[in-house]
């Protein structure tokens, strides 16, 4: 009995020991709740009081710049009523509107008499005679129109300092004046400063400017505007005024008020700011949290973003601010039953409270220590890492520049000596084979980087079909034997009887190309460099081996990760970027095979093994023979009329004389506008468009071609020849209507194929 009842009085005592912790957490779970709830609520009243706040400075802005616009039309029917308007009437016209006192925030209106510069002299003398005093128009650079203020009102000091002022001499003012002659409807300027601001407190400005035509009504098209122009009737604004009296006008004192020409809240683009930099989103400086809301609205021809930010005094009466205390006030009631409860139960186990208290806090000191040396190592290993990585990114930019600048000296170089005329002809044909070697070899630098980046991403695929490797090889051999012959590398080639394999033959021809290009820049001269192929086991393997410089052990498992080499002496004594074996690596193993490497070491060359599996039954396709050394027939296109498209002037020469002279007719375009022309007047046979072009890009003018009202227009054969060069790009342009696409630079003979294969479709 006695036992049962000491076992009851250990039960007993540990379930009282938490209630205490019980009493505590329900409490600061109801405070943290409600203060959850609260503070939730608070936000929402706080945001919707500030979306309120900024549709009414918004609705403030649009219907004050409404009401100005409006009085800029009635200006401009003031002109559209007389033939000539003198300055007493225009004076009592502004004089009558009372602008100072009815609409607060204008400077003034005006008009910009365009005149042409025969008439300038004439003109000028009229106005003065009838009271205008226009001392001189400026700046006075000679120009076919002029367009000065010839009529401010009201005239004060500040205006009187633009009469004469050419506002079309200045880019941002001219683009708004240009629209709005285009249009026939108001436009506003860009961010400016006026030519009225003679004070050392500078404002931004703007100004609003409505056409006005010698037919008094808007001419119909765009080209009778520009002939019927007689000018604009205008009004200038100091940004910081005019926004002022609008944020006083809807009476919003607790919020900043920040406006900016365009989309973009950027510095540059800021036209006010209220608070001239003090609000800002973020926290206040006493702790209170600040509240930020964007929203952009369209002006006459503009588009304006409005950043409305809460003061301080806006979260007086939102109940943000006594949140705080409200936790604190639950927390501390929380606590206070915490202690009492708890100390009714100390009372019957103080000893044990008071070892596990201990015990528990030697161990959270344990666990607090542990992690201090956990974060710590992994500080330092960040750090490491972080240092590797700048260095790695510093050296890879350093060897790309290097990569780049090199063949680019070559080029430029000779270029520049052949156009001195300062060689001999056989010295010429020379410079003209440098030229081209180096410009192949950035080609193949970008390839190879753009190659990575599909890698990275996942983008780089493979078009498998039925093929012999013997070809690919023999062509890569073909392609790098001159660099070879060059350096006095010697070059072996030992096929053997092999089967199909099932892969990409360009992508197979690269594979074989990098891994002999490589063998031959580490290949030191009078070295030797073989290319082996054998059916072993099931497979098909290619080995190229070198007697040049080797590997040492260390560095063989590191062989085919990207941007890396042996040592940075690598890259200055052999060039590269180390990206080909990481390509290579990526292309065997998307056809299902290995690539591997062994060295006897440093000094002893190098073996490259790649091992693709062997497809059973089936004949396999040969490669395409290279035609890049083929002769261009002077009669290969005789006959056909090609008309090639391309805003580059350099490419548009260069692809007419490659057509011309195998023989074509060709007619040439930069635009859209001029293609259509063409097509309307003359027949053609083929078209090559480049896609990148202003205004209307290649797939707009070719839809724009596909829906033309002429049978033979719209069936004509389409080829892109553009420099975007992806799988996608290529997909996209069949898909938009080309019947073929080539990615610059072109080859000579594959763009006179593709033509000639086009026409014969």
């Amino acid at each position: 009995m006695l036992q049962r009842l000491r076992r009851f009085g250990r039960i007993s005592s540990a379930s009282r020991h938490w209630v205490p912790y019980a009493v505590l957490a329900l409490g600061l779970v109801s405070t943290a709740a409600a203060g959850l709830l609260l503070g939730r609520e608070a936000r929402e009243r706080d945001a919707s009081r500030l979306e309120s706040a900024v549709v009414r400075i918004q609705n403030s802005l649009t219907t004050r710049i409404e009401t100005y616009s409006a009085l800029l039309r009635a200006a401009a029917g003031l002109f559209a009523a007389s033939e000539r308007v003198s300055l007493q009437e225009f004076r009592g016209f502004v004089e009558r509107l009372d602008l100072r006192g009815k609409y607060p925030g204008i400077q003034g209106i005006g008009f910009a008499a365009r005149i042409p510069a025969a008439h300038l002299p004439a003109t000028l003398a009229a106005l003065r005679f009838d009271g205008v005093d226009v001392p001189r128009v400026w700046p006075e650079s000679p120009r076919d129109f002029y367009h000065p203020i010839v009529y401010l009102e009201p005239l004060d000091r500040r205006n009187r300092a633009a009469v004469g002022y050419d506002m079309f001499t200045e880019p941002i003012r001219r683009t708004a004046m240009e629209r709005a002659a285009r249009e026939g409807l108001a436009a506003t300027s860009g961010r400016v400063t006026l030519v009225q601001e003679i004070d050392p407190e500078k404002q931004a400005g703007f100004l609003i400017y409505l056409p006005v035509y010698a037919t008094g009504a808007v001419p119909e098209t765009e080209s009778q505007r520009l002939r019927r122009l007689r000018g604009f009737v205008y009004s200038p604004f100091r940004a910081g005024d005019f926004l002022e009296t609008v944020l006083a006008s809807v009476g919003e004192a607790e919020v900043s008020l920040r406006i900016y020409d365009g989309h973009a809240p950027t510095p540059e683009h800021l036209l006010h700011d209220s608070q001239h930099g003090l609000a800002a989103a973020g926290s206040g400086p006493d702790g209170t949290r600040v509240l930020s809301a964007a929203r952009s609205f369209e002006v006459p021809g503009r588009t304006w973003t409005l950043v409305v930010t809460t003061l301080p005094v806006f979260h007086l009466g939102s109940g943000s601010r006594l949140l705080p205390w409200g936790l604190a006030g639950g927390a501390v009631v929380s606590f206070l039953l915490f202690i009492a409860t708890r100390a009714e139960v100390k009372a019957r186990a103080s000893a044990e409270a008071a070892a596990d208290g201990l015990r528990h806090s030697e161990e959270a000191l344990r666990a607090s220590e542990a992690e201090l040396r956990r974060l710590v190592a992994a500080e330092r290993e960040a750090n490491a890492e972080a240092a590797a990585a700048s260095r790695a990114k510093d050296e890879f930019l350093a060897t790309l520049s290097h990569e780049l600048r090199t063949p680019l000296n070559a080029i430029l170089g000779w270029a520049t000596m052949m156009r001195n005329g300062s060689l001999a002809e056989e010295q010429e044909q020379r410079a003209v084979e440098i030229i081209a070697r180096n410009a192949r070899v950035q080609a193949e630098l970008i390839e190879d980087l753009l190659d990575v980046s599909r890698i990275i991403t996942g983008k780089l695929h493979i078009e498998t079909r039925p093929v012999t490797l013997a070809p690919a090889v023999e062509a890569a051999l073909d392609a790098v034997r001159p660099a070879a012959a060059a350096k006095g590398v010697s070059l072996e080639w030992a096929p053997s009887t092999e089967g199909p394999v099932l892969g990409d033959p360009d992508r197979l021809q690269q594979v074989a190309w990098n891994l002999l290009s490589n063998a031959i820049k580490f290949t030191p001269a009078g070295g030797r460099v073989v290319a082996s192929l054998d059916a072993v086991s099931g497979h098909v393997e290619l080995r190229v081996s070198d007697t040049g410089v080797g590997l040492s052990p260390s560095f063989i498992p590191h062989m085919f990760q990207r941007f890396r080499q042996h040592d940075s002496s690598t890259t200055r004594s052999h060039g590269g970027m180390g990206l080909g074996l990481a390509i290579v690596r990526h292309l065997v193993e998307l056809h299902g095979g290995t690539v591997s490497v062994s060295s006897r070491g440093e000094g002893h060359g190098a073996t490259f093994t790649v091992r693709l599996p062997a497809r059973k039954g089936g004949p396999a396709k040969a490669l395409a023979a290279d035609r890049s050394r083929q002769g261009v027939s002077p009669d290969e296109l005789g006959g056909i009329r090609a008309l090639v498209v391309d805003d580059d002037r350099d490419s548009l020469e260069l692809l007419a004389q490659v057509l011309t002279q195998a023989g074509a007719t060709v007619l040439l375009a930069s635009s859209a506008g001029e293609t259509l022309d063409i097509l309307a007047r003359q027949a053609v046979d083929v078209l090559l468009l480049d896609i990148a072009m202003p205004g209307v890009d290649g797939y707009a003018l070719l839809r724009s071609i596909r829906a033309h009202p002429s049978d033979s227009v719209r069936s004509l054969p389409a080829v892109a020849v553009t420099a975007h060069a992806r799988g996608e790009d290529r997909d996209r342009a069949r898909e938009a209507g080309f019947q073929d696409h080539l990615s610059k630079p072109v080859e000579m003979h594959t763009l006179r194929e593709a033509v000639r294969r086009l026409v014969m479709q």
